[in-house]
């Protein structure tokens, strides 16, 4: 909800200033990272481990042959799972108090 409130700058020129849309944003950024953390938590314990490959470049046309990168191997600790699920449960808490806190100051 965003309301216009009428404020007078330092010169004495009256202008608009909307509030509340600067807490929505905050509010969809902590949404977003704690979404983020909990997904990551949740594929991190799925998985045993990820293989990340490179794009190979295209072969020339002169016949020689390209070099690819090795592929990289992502193991997730022990741990990782369930500290990215519960990091990621307390941003999403704490995105949803956002108002609440804005209110009383």
């Amino acid at each position: 909800m965003t309301t216009k409130v009428g404020v007078r700058s330092a010169k004495g020129e009256l202008g608009w200033h909307e509030t509340g849309r600067k807490r929505d944003m905050w509010r969809s950024f902590f949404l977003a990272i704690g979404i983020f953390l909990c997904i990551l938590g949740v594929e991190s314990l799925a998985i045993e481990k990820a293989v990340l490959h490179s794009q190979q470049a295209p072969a020339s046309t002169t016949g020689q042959f390209t070099r690819s990168a090795p592929a990289r191997e992502i193991t997730p600790p022990e741990w990782a799972p369930w500290t990215l699920m519960s990091s990621g449960v307390v941003v999403l808490l704490y995105s949803f108090t956002i108002p609440r806190r804005v209110r009383q100051s």
